[in-house]
C-alpha cells in the first residue's frame, strides 16, 4: 500500500502551480509497486521478459522474467548488441501507432513494445522481448554458435530459457500489452485530471474560507453596528401575498398594520458585530437574536414597510428611525439595508447598518435650542433698552405731574367735588408709577440699592401684605427650611415679584373649592454637573404633578448661572395651569392672556430674579397646575447681615387695579 507521504508528494507533483503536462513522470501518475505487479505479471503469463523506460531508455521499473541469455550470448556480437534494448534502450521510439518492435541474431530473437502517454505526451515505454521464433532449428542455432564463437552445447543449454512464439502470437501479445499501455495511458491522464480538480476545489475552499475569514474580521472589528438578518420568511411571505393577487403591498400593508407587524416579526437576526453589543447595551449575541420586536418601537413601522418593499425590488434602502436599547434607552439611528451579491434569490443573508445619530440629533436640536437663546436674549434686550427708555421718560413726566398736583392741592378749595378729583388723579398717577417701576425693574433687573435680606421673613412680610387680595377660601401652606443663609438684593423689587407669583397663583384658584397654594423654602448647591449644557438634559427633568410636590423641585439649570449655595423659593398651587405654548411665552414682555392686563408682570419678575444673577423655572400642564422655582444667589458670609428695615408700604397695592401679574397659571 502506497505510504501517505508518497501520495501526498505525487499530488503535490500533479497540482503544483507552475506544473503543465511537460513536467510529468510516470511515478508521478501511478504507482508504482502497482505497476510493477501488473509487468511481472504480463511477463509470467505471457512467457516474455519486460521493462518499463521512461522516454531517455531508464529502466524505471525493476526487469521481470528477463533471461541472462542476451548478455552472454548475443552481446558477444556487435550487430546484436547495437540492436539490445539493455544496452540502448533510449534509441527505442514507438511509431506513428505508438509501436516498438525489434529483434536480434539475425531477427530471429524479438522484441517489443509501446508507448505510454498522458493527453498526447509520450512518458515512458513498456517493453517486453526475449522471445525466440518458432522456427528457430538447430542448423540456425549450430551457424549462430559458431558465428558467436561459443559452444554448441552452451548455446543450446542458454535458449532453454528462452520463450518460443509464433510470429502470430508474439504480435497478439505486444497488441495486448499496447491494450494494457493505453488504460494505464488513461488512467494516468485521469489522475492528472481528478488531481487537478481536487487541487482547484481545495484552492477554491481555502481562498472562500480566507475571503469568509477576511469577511468576518471586517464585521466584527467595523466601528459600525451591523446585523446579518435572514429575510427568507419574509420572502416567501411575501411570494405568497402576491400569489393570492395582492398587487399593490404598499397599499395593503398601510391598510393592515397588524399584517405589517407579522411579516416584520419573521425577519430573523443571525449574527451582528460588537459594535452593535454597545450601541444596543446587550451582553453578549444571543440577546439580540431572533425578533426585532425588542428595539422597534412602533413609530418604526412605516419606515420598516419601505425597507420591506426596497428588498423585494432588491434596492438599496436607508431610514431614519428611533430605536431601543435592551435598556429601555431610546436612540436616533440611520439604518441602511441590501442583498449581498448572490443572495437575492433566497434572501437569507440581508446585511443592515444601523449608524447611531443620537450625539448628532442632540448637536442639532442643542444648535436650534442656542439659536433660540440667542434670538430670545435678543429680543428681551431689545425690549429692555426700549422698557428703560420709555420708563425714564416715563417717570420724568410722573415726576412733574405729581409735583404740579402737590402744588396745586395746596392752593384749590377743600371743597368735597375737588377732592374726589384730586384723589382720582393721585391714584391714577400711583398706577402709573408702578407700572414705570415693573419697566425699571424688567429693564434693569438688580440695578438698585442692596441690602441683607433674611428670605423666611421676608416670605411671610409678602404674605401679610397681600392677603387682603387673596380670595380667603386658598389654603396658603408654608414649608419654610430654618437656618437659611439670607439673600441680598433690592428689597422692594423681591416684593414685587414674589407678589407677583403669589397673586397669578390666587387668580388660576378662581372657581375652585378646594384651592390651595403652597410656598417652600430651600438651599441648592449648584455644582458644574447640574448647570444645564444641552437640550438632552430635558430628559432629567422629573416629571411634574402638584398634587405629588413635597417640596423639593430641583428643575433645570441655567448654563449662565455660576456654580454656588442659592436659596430657592417653591411656589405650586393646583389651579387651571397653562399649556406649553403659553408656558413658552410667559416671561416676554407685553404678552398677556387676560382682556385688560398690560404683560409685564412676569416679564418684570423674569428681569428682576435675572438682574439679581439668579433663574426662575415653570412647570404647568392645563388641568394640573403650576409650578414656580424662583433661585437667589446667597449671600456671602462676609457681607453685613443687617436686618431688612422694610420702607412703609403705606397701604399701596402690590398689584393695582388692571395690573397684570402674568397669564393665569
Amino acid at each position: 500500500m502506497e505510504s501517505i507521504e508518497s501520495l501526498e508528494q505525487r499530488i503535490a507533483a500533479l497540482t503544483g502551480p507552475d506544473c503543465g503536462m511537460e513536467s510529468f513522470n510516470l511515478p508521478d501518475l501511478l504507482r508504482m509497486a502497482e505497476l510493477q505487479s501488473i509487468q511481472d505479471t504480463f511477463a509470467d503469463a505471457m512467457g516474455v521478459a519486460a521493462v518499463i523506460t521512461d522516454v531517455s531508455g531508464r529502466a524505471i521499473t525493476r526487469l521481470s522474467n528477463f533471461s541472462p541469455f542476451c548478455e552472454q550470448f548475443v552481446h558477444r556480437c556487435e550487430t546484436d548488441e547495437a540492436t539490445c534494448i539493455l544496452r540502448h534502450p533510449g534509441k527505442l521510439r514507438p511509431d506513428a501507432d505508438g509501436h516498438i518492435r525489434y529483434g536480434c541474431l539475425g531477427g530471429r530473437l524479438w522484441g517489443g513494445g509501446t508507448g505510454l502517454y498522458v493527453g498526447e505526451r509520450h512518458v515512458a515505454n513498456w517493453l517486453m522481448g526475449q522471445v525466440l521464433d518458432e522456427t528457430y532449428a538447430d542448423a540456425d542455432a549450430e551457424a549462430d554458435a559458431r558465428r558467436l564463437g561459443v559452444s554448441l552445447d552452451r548455446y543450446r543449454a542458454g535458449l532453454s530459457g528462452i520463450a518460443r512464439m509464433s510470429r502470430d502470437r508474439f504480435e497478439k501479445t505486444r497488441q495486448a500489452l499496447g491494450l494494457i499501455a493505453g488504460q494505464l495511458s488513461r488512467m494516468a491522464l485521469q489522475n492528472v485530471r481528478q488531481a487537478r480538480s481536487i487541487c482547484e476545489r481545495e484552492r477554491a475552499e481555502a481562498a472562500l474560507a480566507a475571503s469568509e475569514q477576511r469577511y468576518r474580521s471586517l464585521f466584527e472589528n467595523s466601528p459600525i453596528s451591523l446585523w446579518e438578518e435572514d429575510f427568507s420568511q419574509l420572502r416567501r411571505a411575501l411570494a405568497a401575498l402576491r400569489a393570492e393577487g395582492v398587487v399593490d403591498l404598499d397599499a395593503y400593508l398601510k391598510a393592515r398594520p397588524d399584517a405589517l407587524r407579522q411579516l416584520v416579526g419573521l425577519v430573523r437576526v443571525v449574527n451582528v458585530n460588537r459594535s452593535t453589543l454597545d450601541l444596543f447595551e446587550a451582553d453578549d449575541k444571543s440577546q439580540l437574536y431572533g425578533g426585532l420586536d425588542r428595539i422597534l418601537p412602533e413609530s418604526t413601522f412605516d419606515a420598516l414597510r419601505e425597507e420591506l418593499l426596497a428588498v423585494e425590488r432588491g434596492e438599496m434602502f436607508e431610514f431614519e428611525c428611533v430605536n431601543r436599547t435592551l435598556s429601555g434607552r431610546e436612540i436616533n439611528v440611520l439604518i441602511k439595508s441590501s442583498l449581498p451579491p448572490g443572495g437575492d434569490d433566497a434572501w437569507e443573508r440581508v446585511i443592515v447598518s444601523v449608524y447611531d445619530r443620537t450625539r448628532q440629533r442632540q448637536r442639532e436640536r442643542e444648535r436650534k435650542r442656542m439659536e433660540s437663546r440667542l434670538l430670545h436674549a435678543q429680543k428681551m434686550e431689545a425690549v429692555a433698552t426700549l422698557a428703560g427708555g420709555v420708563a425714564h421718560e416715563f417717570n420724568n413726566a410722573l415726576f412733574a405731574i405729581n409735583g404740579n398736583l402737590e402744588l396745586l392741592e395746596s392752593r384749590v378749595p377743600p371743597d368735597e367735588k375737588t377732592r374726589r378729583h384730586m384723589t382720582a388723579i393721585f391714584r391714577s398717577s400711583k398706577r402709573m408709577a408702578h407700572l414705570t417701576a415693573q419697566l425699571l425693574a424688567y429693564a434693569q433687573g438688580g440695578g438698585q440699592p442692596q441690602r441683607i435680606i433674611p428670605v423666611n421673613r421676608f416670605i411671610r412680610e409678602v404674605l401679610k401684605l397681600i392677603q387682603h387680595a387673596v380670595n380667603p377660601d386658598i389654603l396658603i401652606e408654608t414649608d419654610l427650611t430654618e437656618d437659611l443663609p439670607p439673600i441680598k438684593g433690592d428689597y422692594m423689587q423681591f416684593q414685587m415679584a414674589l407678589s407677583a407669583v403669589m397673586l397669578n397663583a390666587a387668580e388660576a384658584e378662581e372657581g375652585r373649592g378646594d384651592g390651595w397654594i403652597r410656598v417652600a423654602t430651600r438651599l441648592r448647591r449648584v455644582a458644574a454637573d447640574d448647570i444645564t449644557e444641552g437640550a438632552e438634559d430635558a430628559a432629567r427633568r422629573p416629571a411634574y404633578h402638584p398634587a405629588h410636590y413635597s417640596g423639593h423641585h430641583p428643575g433645570l439649570v441655567p448654563p449662565e448661572i455660576t456654580p454656588g449655595d442659592y436659596v430657592c423659593i417653591h411656589l405650586s398651587d393646583n389651579g387651571k395651569g397653562m399649556d406649553e405654548q403659553t408656558r413658552q411665552r410667559l416671561f416676554d414682555p407685553f404678552f398677556t392672556t387676560k382682556f385688560q392686563g398690560r404683560g409685564l408682570g412676569m416679564a418684570a419678575v423674569y428681569g428682576i430674579i435675572r438682574g439679581h444673577g439668579g433663574w426662575i423655572g415653570v412647570d404647568s400642564m392645563p388641568g394640573e397646575g403650576t409650578h414656580v422655582e424662583m433661585c437667589f444667589p446667597a449671600a456671602e458670609p462676609g457681607d453685613e447681615a443687617d436686618f431688612m428695615a422694610r420702607p412703609d408700604p403705606e397701604g399701596d397695592d402690590p398689584a393695582p387695579e388692571g395690573d397684570d401679574p402674568a397669564p393665569a397659571g
